[in-house]
């Protein structure tokens, strides 16, 4: 049986939803092997319901000092790259509002246990 495709999310997931994804779907694959039908029911609901709270987050709407702050981008850039375009404005003229799914993500230096700096992508979720 075909489930949802989380690749395309999955660069904006926390690694630890991503296993709790993979650990729904084998253990729905396993149980329709086993005749468990309830089971791997259960375990697809499961999955639809994650799906579904997905793509609730990625459509909503963000104002730009709520997007500046989870991207870690200042309000004038993310202002900035809706006027260039590169980011579509889910507001209306005047008053910017950014999707979460469409927010930018920008690196973060971390300090590692040596001391020396290193960047990391921020993790949703």
């Amino acid at each position: 049986m075909g489930g949802f495709n989380i690749q395309p999310i999955s660069e904006r997931l926390h690694p630890h939803c991503i296993q709790v994804w993979k650990k729904w779907e084998a253990d729905a694959a396993t149980m329709e092997q086993y005749s468990d039908a309830r089971g791997a029911a259960v375990c697809r609901l499961h999955l639809a319901e994650f799906k579904e709270a997905v793509r609730a987050e990625d459509e909503h709407t963000l104002t730009l000092s709520e997007a500046a702050l989870e991207s870690g981008y200042s309000e004038s850039h993310l202002r900035h790259r809706i006027s260039d375009g590169e980011i579509q404005n889910a507001g209306r003229k005047g008053s910017p509002r950014i999707r979460r799914g469409d927010l930018p993500k920008k690196m973060r230096r971390r300090r590692s246990p040596d001391g020396t700096s290193t960047r990391k992508d921020d993790e949703r979720w």
